[in-house]
């Protein structure tokens, strides 16, 4: 099991490996050619699109991933594939038809910091990475998660270079998500062409197969958007209330030092692969204590190569930072290896919450992420009035942290002491080192 784990999360993070080498490659392309203030307006349209996309997606995404690795239905998988796509492309054309409606009532430059153009755009090229998530959770589920690798390797070239190329003759925020549109747009046209012409046609007969399936995903879907849109809280509520305390210029800052999170790529590969192997080991019936095993073996792997990572950060933050963007940034590069530690909380949290999303517990995942972005809220408030950028970073520490302690809490609660008491002792034991490290490398003391 653990050769087949790896090597699907091997070419996950291979694939995610590029895209965000992609990433790094376009924020000096960006921050050279935007000003300050431009880049911050691109990041701040990210963070709302990424909250409107949640509404399009409707957590279905998440429910394909469930119900195509555990499928036990009586018609043919294509079909519920070809339904969700449908579903989320109908909800998106919905939601920008709103977005005109709205933005004659409600001015979003004024309102939201960010014109409409830009919003929409982005949103769009969002909407359009829809046919890459379900196929990447179908190639993940076959093995076949090489082709996740080919894929993201094309769509990274042709947007960098697209991007790099444009940018100097439209040094606009919007030229970098029109570019993702045309570049998606033409990656996804031969699986949009087998969507309509393929796979098994939908008629009468077979909708009313689906449809309890489809009801179904909603149900759980929505139980994880809930989830998630309490997880956008947490992941871009710093953006926001940092542009409303301080301005937009420092959106920029804050954003160039979260890319300290950048290999969360890796967690999220493992946890794509993973997840597949945890829910039949469920169904399988494999006991709670010998699962936990595998939670335990990860987390000291984790543990350490986070810790190493956290150095290198510590020590190479000045030249990584003046690599990817300019000497402007450099302020920010003190407080660069404490965003290890949303790494090593998210992989935690991403562990001890498996175990819910397998047994479709999701009034816990809701309570847990919940909570946390309500302590995130509140701590940015606080924090960035007091701290600054720095303020914002440690809110978000906070919120992750709390996502893996509740997420371990309702764990106990749910499979007893005896399966988790190595695995408790574990978890505290990693969470006091991490502290006192950050404590011994902070320079502002």
């Amino acid at each position: 099991m653990h050769k087949k784990i790896l090597s699907n999360s091997g070419y996950l993070a291979l694939a995610s490996l590029i895209e965000k080498a992609g990433s790094f490659l376009m924020i000096p392309i960006l921050t050279s050619a935007l000003s300050s203030k431009n880049y911050g307006l691109l990041m701040l349209a990210v963070s709302y699109a990424g909250f409107i996309i949640l509404f399009i997606y409707n957590g279905l995404q998440s429910a394909f991933f469930r119900w195509y690795s555990l499928w036990q239905e009586n018609f043919d998988k294509k079909v519920y594939e070809k339904v969700i796509f449908y579903f989320i492309n109908i909800t998106g054309i919905f939601f920008i038809i709103l977005m005109f409606f709205m933005n004659s009532f409600f001015n979003f430059e004024k309102f939201l910091g960010v014109g409409l153009y830009l919003l929409l755009a982005t949103v769009l090229a969002s909407l359009l990475n829809i046919v890459f998530v379900l196929k990447g959770i179908i190639w993940v589920s076959e093995n076949k998660a090489y082709n996740n690798l080919f894929f993201s390797l094309l769509k990274t070239v042709f947007t960098v270079s697209g991007v790099y190329l444009l940018i100097k003759i439209y040094p606009y925020p919007i030229t970098k998500p029109v570019v993702e549109i045309l570049v998606i747009g033409i990656l996804s046209s031969y699986f949009i062409y087998e969507y309509f012409f393929y796979y098994p046609k939908i008629n009468g007969e077979t909708f009313k197969k689906v449809i309890p399936v489809l009801k179904e995903s909603l149900i759980y879907g929505w139980g994880l958007q809930i989830s998630q849109l309490a997880f956008w809280v947490i992941t871009s509520s710093d953006r926001i209330m940092v542009s409303h305390f301080m301005g937009n210029s420092y959106v920029a800052y804050y954003s160039v030092l979260m890319v300290g999170i950048t290999i969360m790529f890796v967690i999220v590969a493992f946890n794509n692969s993973f997840s597949v192997f945890y829910n039949k080991m469920i169904s399988e019936n494999v006991s709670v204590k010998e699962i936990n095993r595998y939670l335990f073996t990860y987390l000291i792997y984790a543990f350490i190569i986070i810790l190493v990572y956290k150095f290198i950060l510590f020590y190479f933050s000045s030249f990584i930072i003046s690599l990817l963007s300019t000497k402007e940034y450099l302020v920010v590069s003190d407080y660069m290896y404490l965003t290890s530690d949303i790494l090593l909380f998210y992989f935690a949290y991403l562990l001890f919450s498996r175990y819910f999303h397998a047994k479709k517990m999701i009034k816990i995942i809701i309570a847990t992420v919940f909570i946390s972005a309500v302590v995130n809220v509140m701590l940015n408030y606080f924090f960035i009035k007091m701290f600054g950028v720095l303020g914002a970073l440690i809110a978000t520490i906070t919120a992750y942290l709390s996502m893996s302690l509740i997420s371990f809490f309702f764990l106990y609660k749910k499979t007893g002491f005896d399966n988790i008491k190595k695995l408790m002792f574990l978890f505290l034991s990693v969470v006091c080192i991490d502290f006192l490290i950050d404590v011994f490398l902070y320079k502002g003391w």
